[in-house]
């Protein structure tokens, strides 16, 4: 089985390079990496490499098609029928 692209360090160096360009810091709601954020219970907060043009629509893997964003904001984003397939796939076999 090949080995997910966001498995690779190619990827991961990338998204570093991504965190670093926008300082670590989500460009939607302006939350820093690691900050401890209000919910129940407490999280801190962990930042996503988000594709603005989406890989399944041939948006490239270069930094600048890269924005930063919390988990969070990333999860309130529309998500493409992809998008929602790869999802959908992680939690097969995953205990409730």
């Amino acid at each position: 089985m090949a080995k997910s692209y966001y498995l690779t360090d190619e990827w991961k160096d990338l998204r570093e390079m991504a965190f670093n360009r926008d300082g670590r810091t989500c460009k939607s709601c302006g939350k820093k990496e690691g900050a401890v954020w209000l919910a129940i219970p407490p999280r801190r907060v962990n930042l996503v490499a988000h594709h603005i043009v989406p890989r399944s629509s041939s948006g490239e893997d270069k930094l600048s098609n890269l924005l930063t964003m919390c988990r969070s904001c990333h999860s309130k984003l529309p998500q493409t029928d992809h998008h929602k397939k790869r999802i959908s796939e992680g939690m097969k076999g995953r205990r409730k």
